[in-house]
């Protein structure tokens, strides 16, 4: 039935945020030109997600957004039974996402897909001088394996980072890995089995939805405000619901919508945890990427009960191609932890590790990261307002907060996975919305790397992707046009 078409794209729409909580929905006679159909059909969805406790309609006023909280209490009065959170289930939509990163690669503008800077961002002539004096002064010791956890000067810098966000952990619970995704395995590995639930941001990262996939974890998603954050009201109904093993949140600049959670909801975020002593994995990888701020404070440095475990990354400040990151964990996991990193990668790079720590010590690291945070605020800025520009109206795009990352909503007929293959054809790689999420959700939306050397070429790039998404809504509209008839 076109009702239930339409309701179904509205709910996408509603679950992904496209309308803000007590936002306005379009009238009647808007969403009846937008989709192609009749008044009366409508109507008959609206009326399905008033039932469902969706939108609220007033009188004279028109159709609402209802919060979650709000949500529940009217779906429970309806008698529907409809609950505000999916029940927890198995990852399955990540197959796709090599090949997407392989097709990118390929590409002109492949690196609009890929949440990388392009090398101009990063301070690989400091690096490369980092990499001479270590071939220079420790050629013996680069020869040898460095077993867990790391080399021990690498491991201070990081300490040493490290505490000026809060986390006061000293280098004897630092452990070096091969980039992030190896420390969110390692931390997953510890803390959960085949089949345990784990809580997570939606949208979130697709290299975490990977590693729940690979070892065999269900997730739980927990609605993110593009602004604020983990609904934090939700998360406690999660916990509440189910048994949730970890919470992997990204409080600072998360991947892919960029927010940074204010001290005052991470405070009751941390409460929360504390009081029902679920442990937490805090990925911090775009800690260091504020735009306008101090650096933000972990939220690990607010815990007082729970056990936690902090995931940081040079991938994206210093160079991808190291492949080091680093987790904090407690003291009492840390047997565990190198054994399981032994076992599986032996440990990262030795020489990697002494020029990583060299390039640390010589103290240019944050005059570096002055500079790149200027420079993303200011090109996050510009391919968001030439996006708002040239896309179909109704297109939402985040504020980050930090780092250089843009989550695109469309209107909800745009199919962002099939954006993605006509754009990919023309040289211009996307990101889509359903593999930020482990049941397939945000169907219209998509992610951006902003960290791009601007260009005519590059300005052009994004002319054409607005043009391919006018064309493919256009082509929706004429079916449902044809069909309503």
């Amino acid at each position: 039935m076109l009702y239930e078409e339409l309701a179904d794209a509205l709910r996408r729409a509603l679950d992904e945020a496209a309308f803000p909580v007590g936002a306005r929905l379009p009238g009647v006679r808007r969403l009846a030109m937008l989709h192609g159909v009749s008044i009366s059909t409508v109507m008959r969805a609206l009326e399905r997600l008033e039932a469902e406790g969706r939108i609220e309609g007033r009188a004279r006023a028109g159709f609402f957004v209802l919060g979650a909280p709000q949500r529940v209490r009217t779906a429970g009065a309806a008698g529907t039974g409809a609950a505000a959170l999916d029940a927890p289930r198995m990852v399955t939509t990540q197959s796709v996402t090599l090949d997407l990163l392989q097709a990118s690669r390929a590409a002109r503008f492949g690196q609009l897909g890929v949440a990388m800077p392009d090398p101009g961002f990063l301070p690989l002539k400091a690096l490369q001088r980092s990499f001479r004096q270590t071939r220079r002064w420790q050629s013996g010791e680069t020869a040898a394996y460095a077993f867990p956890p790391g080399i021990l000067p690498l491991r201070e810098q990081i300490a040493k980072r490290l505490a000026r966000a809060g986390c006061t952990a000293g280098p004897d619970r630092v452990q070096i890995t091969s980039g992030a995704q190896e420390a969110l395995s390692l931390c997953l590995r510890v803390l959960a089995q085949p089949g345990d639930v784990i809580a997570v941001e939606s949208p979130t990262y697709y290299g975490l939805l990977q590693c729940l996939h690979t070892l065999g974890l269900k997730a739980i998603e927990v609605p993110t405000d593009r602004d604020r954050g983990i609904s934090i009201p939700a998360l406690r109904m999660a916990l509440e619901q189910w048994p949730v093993r970890a919470c992997v949140l990204v409080p600072n600049h998360g991947n892919p919508v960029g927010h940074a959670m204010s001290e005052a909801d991470k405070r009751e975020l941390a409460a929360l945890l504390d009081e029902s002593g679920t442990p937490l994995v805090e990925d911090d990888v775009y800690g260091d990427f504020g735009h306008d701020n101090p650096r933000p404070r972990t939220l690990q440095s607010l815990l007082r009960r729970s056990e936690w475990f902090l995931v940081g990354s040079a991938s994206k400040s210093v160079s991808a191609g190291l492949r080091l990151g680093w987790l904090v964990a407690p003291a009492a996991r840390r047997r565990e932890l190198d054994y399981l990193q032994y076992t599986q990668t032996t440990g990262a790079s030795t020489l990697d590790q002494y020029a990583l720590a060299d390039y640390l010590a010589r103290g240019g690291h944050d005059r570096h990261l002055r500079k790149v945070r200027l420079a993303y605020a200011e090109l996050t800025r510009r391919m968001r307002a030439k996006l708002l520009a040239e896309f179909p109206q109704g297109t939402l795009i985040n504020v980050p907060a930090g780092g250089y990352l843009l989550w695109v909503t469309g209107p909800p007929a745009l199919d962002a996975m099939a954006l993605h293959a006509r754009a990919i054809a023309e040289g211009i790689a996307i990101f889509p919305g359903p593999l930020f999420s482990a049941s397939g959700r945000f169907a219209s939306s998509f992610r951006l790397n902003a960290a791009v050397a601007w260009t005519d070429a590059l300005d052009g790039a994004l002319s054409r992707l607005a043009e391919l998404a006018h064309e493919q809504l256009e082509l929706s509209r004429s079916a449902l046009a044809t069909t309503s008839t």
